[in-house]
């Protein structure tokens, strides 16, 4: 099996370009100092500071890497949250609140749009944000038309299903080991 990530000239191509440079600038300190051409005194000031952004610089790169993590969440978590959305729409939907599903679906489907767009950089920003509080007066709608689809009676008779698919499930595991 192949070793994800990189390889071959593509991996080291970063470390060459900062070797380069730091060579470059090397030659150019040697040359500075040779010719007498150096405008810079070193004091323990300068060295403070240099070392100081340094340290600086090695926190801030030290947080990035759990951003990058956190970031790739996101688009999961908003599909998520859109899925979600849809399923409470689909509910009123198949209860015969259409109306109300309607408009919360086809605003779910035009965010979910806007959202792609967004992505491939043919929307702004703002338009996708613009969307997001919209939402509230759908929620407003559906939380009445909600309470009215969903009653407890229904899910009495489901947890009795529950049940008995349980005793049937632990009755099947006795002997086994697991």
């Amino acid at each position: 099996m192949q070793p994800r990530g990189r390889t071959g000239p593509v991996k080291w191509a970063l470390l060459l370009k900062v070797i380069s440079l730091i060579s470059l600038i090397v030659i150019l300190k040697f040359l500075a100092h040779h010719f007498q051409f150096e405008f810079l005194s070193l004091s323990p000031l300068f060295t403070a500071i240099i070392s100081a952004n340094i340290f600086l610089v090695g926190f801030l790169i030290t947080g990035v890497p759990a951003d990058y993590k956190e970031s790739e969440k996101l688009p999961g978590d908003m599909a998520c949250s859109l899925e979600t959305m849809l399923d409470d729409g689909m509910i009123l939907f198949h209860s015969g609140k259409t109306a109300v599903a309607r408009s919360c679906i086809t605003h779910i489907k035009n965010l979910s749009s806007s959202i792609l767009h967004w992505l491939h950089k043919e929307e702004r920003t703002s338009g996708v944000m613009w969307s997001v509080p919209e939402f509230n007066s759908h929620y407003v709608a559906m939380a009445g038309a909600l309470s009215e689809a969903v009653s407890l009676k229904p899910l009495s008779g489901f947890h009795g299903r529950i049940e008995a698919a349980l005793s049937g499930f632990e009755n099947g595991l006795e002997g086994k080991k697991i």
